[in-house]
């Protein structure tokens, strides 16, 4: 809250400026990009509750090769989650609702770092009121796929108890 602090009281300033001034004042646009606010929460919250647990790795890179280096593809998914038993995560951030099945796009995206990495668990993170809301897995192969929620409404305190219990459940997460 208090990295907006000095723009909330700016917007209420123009705000009030423009009620009650008998002046219209021509008020410009702010705008900003709410998804990679959101990969910025993520990696924040990573950070604070799985740090003595795991190491969190922000934007990985993996190189596909292609026949010449230009052709070559590269990935960067938001985080990479290291955990203390060896087993890893990525885990892509991404500002949408959740309407009970993931966006085909954004899974072919994870189901890819899945691939480059060789990785068996990828997941998307949505801000949500619910801290887990899915997950998927194939029979013809190891990858398992989780769309997990993270709140960014309401209090404090519930912002952090949903916080807590979304690592918790990356942590326990078995291999």
């Amino acid at each position: 809250q208090a990295d907006y602090r000095r723009l909330w009281e700016l917007g209420r300033s123009v705000r009030e400026a423009h009620i009650c001034g008998s002046q219209v004042l021509p008020i410009g646009s702010v705008l900003l990009d709410l998804e990679r606010l959101f990969e910025r929460y993520m990696v924040r919250v990573l950070r604070r509750w799985a740090s003595a647990e795991a190491q969190v790795v922000e934007q990985p890179r993996f190189r596909w090769r292609g026949l010449s280096e230009s052709a070559s593809l590269e990935l960067r998914p938001d985080v990479l989650l290291r955990r203390s038993d060896g087993s890893e995560w990525i885990i892509d951030a991404k500002w949408k609702r959740f309407a009970g099945v993931p966006n085909l796009a954004d899974v072919h995206q994870v189901l890819a770092y899945a691939a480059g990495f060789g990785l068996p668990q990828v997941g998307l993170v949505l801000p949500a009121r619910r801290t887990r809301l899915g997950s998927w897995h194939s029979p013809r192969s190891a990858v398992r796929f989780f769309v997990h929620g993270l709140r960014v409404d309401g209090s404090q305190a519930q912002r952090e108890r949903s916080a807590r219990r979304w690592v918790r459940i990356l942590i326990a997460t078995e291999k």
